[in-house]
């Protein structure tokens, strides 16, 4: 719930009025005995019981985010996607964390302060003017059985100000320090380009012989066909030819209700006349079809791959025979009238008949790697002996790496293409020195791939330019952004050191199970 409210200040009480308003009183337990399954606490924060009414008003109001966020169209299939069972919990864990440092604390807003700003929510207003009468009424409305009271509501109210400044206050304490402002003011006037050599078996050039018998050997051994399976899966697409179609058409129109009943008319008409006589086809393209593509040309579409064309159209020539003429058949398009010319089926090439191909490869990829195992330590000992000559003779003499080479990056940057994330090639850089035609002096992994890096460029930043003075301070802006984010997670951290958290999965096991099934009953 807190990550939602972070930087929101008058708009939360507005978001409570329009969805959520009704949720607020789950807190205090009015509705527990509908959402209580046992047991009904869904964390203990220093041994005080949290309940899982509290988990329901939190899941309730990121759905409430989502919904509002797409605009109507979240549907109950999209939780997993968002994790919204892990978020509610990490989000009610650290506004109990907050609550409950604030109780400790002794920090509490004033009514009167909550009363200030009830008031100037457009949401309990009527004709501008606040109105008491208005905001019972939408209290009211919160819950059938069970209006929610206007102390209640205060109260809750109260609680959500604390923890959202108490979160605000500790996040503005927090400043990125002067010394790494510098560095990193300096990194954004220098931009950088390397050369990257990729140390895994696909890149390695290096020339390696295979005999047929050991081809043959390795083809056969039961023990390599997990490999040599997963090197046909992978490659599926390769063994695998997918179905075309030579069709053409009659395209009537299908938007206005009169099209509708006037094509689907046309359409029974025009089937009648070319299964007697399939001669009139292009004629009566000519004359009905609103297809601009194929109109000109007797209504042919050209060569249809199978999953690239509409679904309903492909079923249909699925079902005919050459020069056969379909059943009239609704696109979103129109009302199609379709013709198949010619087809081919699918096709995939049997594991056994490429058996031999992907037992080579497999090989081949096993020998690579062993040079990979064998050269790595020794790479990294001429690093060590600043035997930068060796480096090079290994990499493009020994193994023959075919290297990849990225665009001119500053280190600042959150991605740098082709490898993506690289936060450790940006730290190397930033902590060396480097000039064009140096080395990284270490092996390092970037997305999961070991990698040696040689500086190819290197040259001053468009951003150090006295054009840019607005990019530098929304560049430090972000950092310091950053900054806070890195240190309040170090915040949270020591506040869970301080108050431990028991998670009770047993019952967040049992509401993922009753919302489940009632989700999936209401689509």
């Amino acid at each position: 719930m807190l990550a939602y409210f972070r930087g929101q200040r008058n708009p939360i009480l507005l978001y409570f009025v329009v969805g959520v308003i009704c949720i607020v009183m789950l807190s205090f337990g009015l509705v527990a005995k509908q959402y209580s399954p046992k047991p009904s606490w869904v964390l203990k924060v220093n041994g005080k019981k949290v309940p899982l009414t509290r988990y329901l008003a939190s899941y309730h109001q990121i759905i409430g985010y989502f919904q509002s966020l797409l605009k109507g169209q979240f549907d109950p299939s999209m939780l997993q996607y968002f994790q919204v069972y892990s978020t509610v919990l990490e989000n009610l864990k650290e506004r109990e964390l907050l609550d409950y440092f604030a109780q400790n604390q002794h920090l509490v807003f004033s009514t009167e302060f909550v009363r200030d700003q009830i008031l100037k929510e457009e949401g309990f207003k009527d004709d501008g003017q606040f109105s008491f009468d208005q905001y019972k009424r939408v209290l009211a409305r919160g819950l059938p059985f069970s209006p929610i009271k206007p102390k209640d509501y205060e109260d809750y109210l109260g609680q959500i100000y604390v923890v959202q400044t108490l979160n605000r206050v500790i996040r503005n304490a927090f400043h990125l320090p002067k010394e790494h402002q510098d560095i990193l003011e300096k990194l954004r006037q220098i931009e950088y380009k390397v050369t990257l050599y990729p140390l895994t078996p696909k890149h390695i050039q290096a020339k390696t012989k295979l005999k047929k018998e050991e081809i043959a050997a390795f083809a056969s051994d039961t023990k390599n066909l997990p490999a040599i399976q997963n090197a046909y899966f992978k490659q599926s697409a390769k063994y695998s030819q997918k179905g075309t179609y030579e069709a053409k058409h009659i395209l009537l129109p299908n938007v206005t209700e009169e099209e509708k009943k006037t094509s689907k008319d046309l359409a029974d008409q025009l089937y009648t006349q070319l299964v007697t006589d399939p001669g009139q086809f292009e004629a009566l393209v000519k004359k009905h079809s609103v297809d601009p593509s194929s109109k000109d040309k007797g209504g042919r579409l050209g060569k249809l791959t199978s999953g690239e064309i509409k679904e309903e159209l492909e079923a249909a020539l699925k079902t005919l025979k050459p020069g056969e003429v379909g059943k009239p058949i609704v696109t979103n398009l129109g009302i199609h009238i379709p013709v198949l010319i010619a087809s081919t089926p699918e096709a995939t090439t049997p594991l056994e008949k490429v058996k031999s191909e992907l037992a080579e490869q497999v090989l081949m990829d096993q020998k690579r790697g062993e040079l990979v195992e064998i050269y790595q330590p020794i790479l990294i000992s001429h690093f060590k002996n600043r035997d930068i000559k060796e480096v090079k003779r290994i990499l493009t003499t020994t193994l023959r790496i075919k290297p990849e080479e990225t665009g001119f990056f500053s280190p600042y940057q959150s991605l740098i293409q082709p490898v993506g994330q690289a936060f450790p090639l940006k730290q190397y850089v930033l902590h060396n020195e480097l000039e064009a035609g140096d080395f990284v002096e270490e092996i390092i992994k970037l997305g999961g791939t070991p990698y040696v890096i040689q500086i190819k460029a290197k040259k001053e930043a468009f951003e150090a330019t006295t054009k840019t003075k607005g990019a530098k301070e929304q560049f430090l802006t972000q950092m310091n952004l950053k900054w806070q984010d890195h240190v309040y997670a170090k915040f949270k951290k020591s506040l869970e050191q301080r108050y431990p958290i028991i998670v009770n999965q047993e019952a967040i096991a049992a509401f993922k199970k009753r919302h489940s099934r009632t989700e999936q009953a209401a689509q």
